[in-house]
């Protein structure tokens, strides 16, 4: 009888610190407590860190929407990468957003190269509207871009591998803009940097 009601005590206790863990979770948004199950602290969660003269620019992978993506950046920030750099940089017109329809010139958005030791890449995994401070594959290369404003007028045309946290899209804004040139291709014009920006890219943690 002891060790019953022993194992009935543990049983309430364990509902009762679930529910306190909940309603905890519940009350704050983007708040999410972990009880202890005995295993140890959990380590904190793992981020990709691009590094540049002006600053950091940590990002979140999406794992479980781009899997395949994520495997490849991740084993390029574990051995470095070379030529990493970014090549495009374009502002945020002031009446830019669906009320107005306009998406540009200029296009919103750092534009960059994982470097020649990553094989292109197809680019059909999370295709989702882009949203600011997404991280997504051009289709085919091994580029990628960070949105610096919303771009619905693309649909679900990118892979969104990642996302900006922290205070990463100051970085990015901080980031030259000029000298750059443009071109024209028929349809667009784009805007390009004269001197391309170095990073370097690694492991690191929230």
């Amino acid at each position: 009888m002891r060790l019953v009601a022993c194992i009935v005590f543990f049983l309430c206790a364990e509902m009762a610190n679930g529910r306190v863990v909940k309603e905890r979770n519940d009350a704050f948004i983007g708040y999410r407590e972990e009880r202890d199950i005995g295993k140890g602290a959990e380590r904190a969660p793992e981020r990709i860190v691009l590094t540049t003269a002006t600053g950091t620019i940590k990002l979140r992978l999406f794992h479980d929407q781009a899997p395949s993506i994520c495997a490849v950046v991740r084993a390029l920030a574990q051995s470095g990468g070379t030529n990493l750099n970014f090549y495009r940089h374009e502002h945020v017109p002031q009446n830019w957003g669906q009320t107005t329809g306009f998406f540009g010139p200029p296009y919103a958005l750092l534009q960059g190269t994982l470097g020649e030791s990553v094989e292109t890449m197809m680019g059909d995994e999370n295709k989702v509207p882009i949203r600011q401070g997404d991280v997504a594959l051009i289709p085919d290369t091994r580029d990628f871009f960070i949105a610096t404003a919303e771009h619905p007028e693309w649909g679900n045309a990118h892979a969104v591998w990642a996302e900006v946290t922290g205070d990463g899209l100051s970085t990015v804004k901080a980031l030259p803009f000029e000298p750059s040139f443009t071109r024209f291709d028929g349809t667009y014009t784009t805007t390009w940097l004269n001197n391309s920006i170095p990073f370097q890219i690694s492991l690191g943690s929230e």
